[in-house]
């Protein structure tokens, strides 16, 4: 493999006010060449306040959009951080699928000691209509 060009997708505005990190990133290109990428917000690893975000480049990844929130969380009625990977599909869609952790008790992390596995959760799927961009 040989890097060609690299970029930056997300760069925290203000990280003196503020600490917000990008992570678990996904990148996908549609069949116009548009690029799409996938990634997490958020002040921590397991942040509660972590939110899926998308950046999409008309230029093969040399720019980036500003970064949109993929997933309303107000619909879910209870407060989560998520997770979200997308893919392009040959009809030219982008399929999301993700999962949003309960955060009832912004206290504890992620991780469930009591059972070795997580906090209740949820999985998603979303399709575009118009190839992701609104």
């Amino acid at each position: 493999m040989k890097i060609v060009n690299s970029s930056i997708i997300y760069d925290n505005p203000l990280p003196q006010l503020r600490s917000r990190q990008a992570y678990f990133p996904f990148l996908c290109e549609r069949s116009d060449g548009v690029i799409v990428a996938s990634y997490a917000i958020g002040e921590a690893f397991e942040s509660v306040d972590a939110k899926s975000c998308v950046s999409f480049s008309h230029d093969g990844g040399k720019t980036w959009s500003a970064p949109k929130v993929m997933l309303d969380t107000s619909v879910i009625g209870r407060p989560v951080c998520d997770y979200t990977k997308v893919t392009a599909l040959p009809d030219g869609r982008i399929m999301a699928l993700g999962y949003a952790y309960y955060r009832d008790n912004p206290d504890l992390p992620i991780g469930n000691p009591e059972n070795g596995g997580t906090l209740d959760d949820l999985v998603y799927y979303a399709f575009s209509e118009d190839g992701g961009e609104t």
